[in-house]
């Protein structure tokens, strides 16, 4: 009885009231979480699941925004991670167009090789901008906290 076609306008005008209100939710809340915040434009490299993990946490909360990511695999330019567009090649860090807006680039290539990695550093740091990283699972080293001189040691 509620699904007849009579009944289709009060379904889309609860739908449109529905989206009105989570929009203004939405934008409430990104307005107060980042009150007093400087916003961070990002561009993420690598287009790999830890960049995707990387945007799903990061983006347009705690002052961050990711502004594009940039890949070595070609058949992924042109399509979206985590809502965000892929926009070209890792070579285009040196292109002006493409840090437009950035504040920071984020390396997020931990399963790369580290050559590769290398490589990427370098054009990352060579923009000017400030260059964050995220580890390798080798990079990651348990530490213990010396409970009387709270220094830490790396153990094996």
């Amino acid at each position: 009885d509620f699904w007849q076609p009579r009944h289709w306008p009060v379904w889309l005008a609860l739908a449109g009231m529905r989206l009105v209100y989570r929009s203004l939710y939405e934008h409430v809340r990104s307005v107060v979480d980042n009150a007093g915040e400087e916003r961070k434009h990002a561009i993420i490299v690598g287009t790999g699941d830890a960049a995707g993990r990387l945007i799903a946490g990061i983006h347009q909360r705690q002052g961050w925004h990711v502004l594009r990511v940039l890949g070595d695999e070609p058949n992924r330019i042109g399509s979206r991670l985590v809502g965000v567009p892929v926009t070209g090649p890792i070579e285009d860090l040196a292109d002006a167009h493409t840090l437009a807006e950035a504040t920071h680039i984020i390396v997020a290539m931990p399963e790369a090789p580290a050559e590769r990695r290398a490589q990427v550093m370098v054009m990352a740091v060579d923009t000017g901008l400030p260059v964050l990283t995220l580890p390798t699972a080798d990079g990651l080293a348990p530490v213990a906290f010396d409970a009387e001189g709270m220094t830490p040691s790396v153990r094996d």
